[in-house]
């Protein structure tokens, strides 16, 4: 069987998903998959909520996204587990 190469065109074509001017907040953003997506969404125009309870990396991670980027980013630590917590961060 021969193989077809295929372009990945993701790599290649920027998308615009309307996130400029939007407000996106991300937990568990001091690393993985939530620091991960906080860079997306900042990368797509979006002002980025980080939170995390690791103070020390959220914030270093927070100033790396928003040079990277120059979006807008707010690093607010906090556990999000703790009663109550979600509702103080709305």
């Amino acid at each position: 069987m021969r193989s077809v190469h295929r372009p990945n065109l993701f790599l290649h074509s920027p998308m615009d998903f309307g996130l400029k001017n939007r407000v996106a907040l991300v937990t568990g953003a001091s690393s993985g998959l939530g620091l991960a997506i906080a860079s997306e969404l900042s990368q797509e125009g979006a002002s980025v909520v980080m939170v995390a309870r690791r103070k020390d990396e959220l914030e270093r991670q927070a100033a790396a996204i928003g040079a990277r980027t120059y979006g807008k980013i707010l690093a607010i630590s906090m556990d999000v587990g703790e009663a109550g917590a979600a509702v103080r961060l709305v």
